[in-house]
């Protein structure tokens, strides 16, 4: 079960090695991009070209989608990033239980999007978890953690990729462990559990009053999505790249425009530090330079953005 590129990995792998892919649930098809066109998952793309049958419930726990799925009578159901969840009733047919394959170290950040709030909390440490599931939301107990470092340039997009390769050598090894008869159940410790909800478009929104490493662990943390905003002569302009210039307290108001670095970008104040702004996007344009942004769109020294 799964549905978005983070899970192709993880399918890939299991599609190219011993196990028998009995049957593969996605979300259904969506409208995609400016045209809303009907596009198919990426994990139902990659399930059509390996010939695999597939499911794509509106509501995976419809009575309909359970029986189909005692049908199938598999031995284990992996699931990741499939989108919604699973009922008792399913978590109970498969022999082995229900493994998830999540992208965080839990208990820490459980949820829907683990790998941006790790970047926007300043964590230079995540990794993948694969877990056998119970009724609550990534509550279940523990088989098989890696640990993938956070570098200081990595965006929410570039560690994505990297945790989704990550996940699926993650799993191959539960299932080896699995085989052998080796796998152990951790439970976890709820006491030092964390949350990382879903994100909205407004969650990008910066507040220039915050220090300059909030703020662009913010920027990366968003980055490509929902992306990190401000405004500018009451235009809205996203954010997409930015670093720290420093971290010395300045007498400026925070958001106020301190200078420029020349073919580089726009030096900005925040309540703790200065941020060089590298790369932007005006409303119905595309992404470049926050250099020419500048060179298109003067900007007066001592303007405020916010």
């Amino acid at each position: 079960m799964g549905t978005p590129e983070f899970a192709v990995p993880s399918l890939k792998f299991l599609i190219d090695s011993s196990h028998e892919v009995a049957g593969v649930v996605t979300q259904p098809d969506r409208p995609k991009g400016r045209n809303r066109k009907m596009a198919a998952s990426p994990v139902k793309i990659i399930a059509q070209e390996a010939g695999i049958p597939i499911y794509h419930p509106e509501k995976i726990n419809n009575i309909k989608m359970v029986n189909e799925l005692r049908k199938l009578n598999p031995d284990v159901i992996i699931v990741v990033a499939y989108g919604q969840i699973l009922s008792k009733e399913i978590l109970s047919i498969p022999k082995n239980g229900c493994i998830n394959v999540h992208a965080s170290l839990l208990p820490k950040y459980r949820g829907a999007a683990p790998i941006q709030w790790a970047i926007i909390k300043g964590e230079t440490e995540t990794g993948i978890t694969t877990m056998l599931m119970d009724e609550g939301m990534d509550t279940g107990d523990i088989l098989v953690q890696t640990k993938v470092e956070i570098s200081a340039n990595d965006t929410a997009g570039t560690l994505h990729d990297k945790l989704a390769e990550v996940g699926a050598q993650t799993l191959k090894h539960t299932l080896e462990l699995m085989g052998l008869k080796k796998l152990k159940r951790i439970p976890q410790d709820h006491s030092l559990a964390s949350y990382a909800p879903m994100l909205r478009k407004e969650d990008g929104l910066i507040n220039w009053d915050e220090n300059v490493v909030d703020i662009n662990n913010l920027i990366r943390g968003t980055n490509p999505w929902p992306g990190a905003y401000t405004f500018i002569r009451g235009m809205q302009l996203k954010i997409h790249e930015s670093e720290i210039f420093n971290q010395t307290a300045v007498d400026k108001i925070p958001g106020q425009v301190v200078g420029f670095e020349k073919g580089k970008g726009i030096l900005v104040a925040c309540k703790k530090g200065i941020l060089l702004i590298k790369r932007v996007q005006p409303p119905g344009k595309q992404e470049m330079s926050a250099w020419a942004y500048v060179l298109g769109h003067p900007i007066e020294i001592g303007s405020v953005l916010g």
